[in-house]
């Protein structure tokens, strides 16, 4: 019996989101998250609300403007997830994350390598609702050398340039 689409992507939301508990119970001994941890799990909820708001819309992603305006219902009540965790001279008004305009509007279920392909990913343009391509990464990168990228599959990773 093969799984219905529906049900696929509410498995992959939870298990996104439990992931995300999950990261902070094993935390290598230390006493807090880093700012990596952190940047991945805000990524994580993201990335879960990105899921569920397509499965809720004809199973498409967003469009691309206004990304962020329409996952606030998906993400809530932890609208701290939109913003970057640290940013230098961070403001209210500051994101830091961007979303990538190669799955604007195309059905979650044709996304062809969903392991390798961006939805969401630290920016350097840290207005809100960014839509752009990793030439927006950081090139000197936010946490050790690394920078967090969020991909179709829901998986987050902090990766090396």
């Amino acid at each position: 019996m093969k799984a219905s689409p529906r049900i696929v992507a509410a498995l992959l939301c939870g298990l996104s989101v439990a992931g995300c508990g999950g990261w902070f119970c094993w935390n290598g001994g230390r006493s807090g998250p880093s700012a990596s941890d952190t940047c991945v799990e805000h990524l994580k909820i993201v990335g879960a609300a990105l899921l569920s708001y397509a499965v809720d819309w004809d199973d498409r992603y967003p469009l691309g403007p206004g990304w962020m305006d329409v996952l606030i219902p998906y993400v809530q009540p932890r609208l701290y997830a939109l913003q970057r965790p640290v940013l230098e001279n961070a403001s209210p008004t500051e994101y830091g994350f961007a979303f990538h305009p190669q799955i604007a509007g195309l059905p979650w279920q044709s996304v062809p390598n969903p392991g390798t392909t961006i939805t969401l990913f630290e920016s350097t343009d840290t207005d809100r609702n960014v839509v752009g391509t990793e030439n927006l990464l950081p090139s000197v990168p936010r946490h050790n050398g690394l920078n967090t990228i969020a991909y179709a599959d829901t998986r987050v990773k902090a990766v090396r340039p």
